[in-house]
């Protein structure tokens, strides 16, 4: 469960990490500080002491957690007789270690979320208490601030009742949707228009109204729910725009040309520099994970050019054509942006005239009036 946890709501030790030690052989406080990479301690699974440093380059689970911790400090949990019981979120101290015959336990979870801290402590507290443990409150110091853990008292959330009629299709009374989720182990009492109801710390997993509905459904069962046929409906069909997209491309590989696919982000470099044009009308993103896909294209012809720049070493001649959306920037619209549909075709050869553009784009333009004439 402890993995589990870690895997899921931890994000692989991104977001917290659990520890469980003996508590017998630990001396409160317990203070949870910082250590210089120099620190050296045995931990857990090995005999002799190592320090941080050689611990994170030297055992596999240095090397595959040692990466979550950035600087040159490292967090450590010791107690008044500076036992070590873990430098999370990486390894335990082997001095705090759980053997068989182990009756009392210290349970840590530290992390970079409180709240997610919060709901894996109570979910391990909720899953002790049910194997028969006794849970005892731990009270954590923060400066001027003191909380009690586990904190067990459950979320209330308000649940309208018209909600849960939309959502499920079905005319619930309030006294039904309040028993359906005491079905499922949701305390809830009805208020009005709407429902109370108190979710379980460990139910992390009800974000929104729709999880409580959901919930409803199961107390209510699903076997219960009769299907309703007397809705409209229609036949579905293509759409025009992707009717009209195939014929242009059935046009162009009829005249010899090949598609291509380009992203509609692009660098600076191919829009701008290597064209010699002018950024100002730039449609740039914010927080860009790299320089390759910083803005948004306005032509596909820089794609084009691209992908002809690296084919140099295939046969010639070489027919392309792109299919795709260009953005230009747009004060009258609602996003400040607009985009057109383009279509871009090129023509690489030993001898290339504009001629040879020219009846293509003829011939093109002829077949497909010729198209729209037949299916108007």
């Amino acid at each position: 469960m402890q993995e589990d946890l870690h895997a899921g709501l931890g994000r692989k030790r991104k977001k917290f990490a659990i520890g469980l030690h003996n508590l017998d052989v630990l001396v409160p406080p317990i203070y949870y500080t910082v250590a210089e990479s120099d620190f050296a301690f045995i931990p857990l699974g090995f005999s002799s002491p190592m320090t941080i440093e050689h611990l994170l380059k030297a055992t596999e689970v240095g090397r595959k957690y040692g990466g979550l911790v950035k600087g040159h400090q490292y967090p450590i949990l010791k107690d008044s007789n500076d036992t070590v019981l873990s430098i999370p979120p990486i390894i335990n101290g082997t001095a705090t270690e759980v053997k068989s015959g182990v009756g009392n336990l210290f349970v840590d979870v530290t992390g970079t979320e409180r709240r997610l801290v919060e709901d894996a402590l109570a979910i391990i507290s909720e899953a002790l208490a049910d194997a028969g443990g006794d849970l005892e409150k731990v009270s954590v110091k923060q400066n001027d601030e003191t909380m009690t853990t586990p904190n067990l008292n459950p979320r209330k959330v308000k649940l309208k009742i018209e909600e849960v009629k939309n959502l499920l299709g079905i005319n619930l009374s309030a006294s039904k949707i309040v028993d359906s989720l005491r079905k499922v182990r949701f305390d809830a009492s009805q208020k009005k228009q709407s429902i109370t109801v108190e979710i379980p710390r460990y139910s992390v997993d009800i974000l929104h109204a729709v999880d409580l509905i959901e919930e409803v459904a199961y107390g209510y069962g699903f076997e219960n729910l009769t299907p309703d046929f007397s809705f409209r409906y229609s036949k579905g069909r293509e759409d025009e725009l992707a009717k009209g997209l195939r014929s242009v491309r059935r046009l162009l590989v009829g005249l010899g040309f090949q598609e291509i696919t380009n992203y509609s982000m692009s660098s600076r470099d191919l829009l701008y520099k290597n064209l010699l044009r002018e950024d100002k009308n730039a449609l740039k993103v914010e927080s860009s994970k790299t320089q390759l896909y910083e803005f948004l294209r306005d032509t596909l012809v820089a794609g084009m050019l691209d992908v002809m720049s690296k084919n140099i070493h295939q046969e010639y001649p070489q027919k392309l054509f792109e299919i795709g959306y260009c953005f230009q920037k747009d004060d009258s619209s609602e996003t400040g942006v607009r985009e057109e549909l383009l279509l871009c075709c090129a023509i690489a050869a030993e001898r290339a005239a504009f001629s040879d553009i020219r009846s293509v784009l003829d011939t093109f333009l002829l077949r497909l009036k010729k198209y729209k004439t037949k299916n108007t």
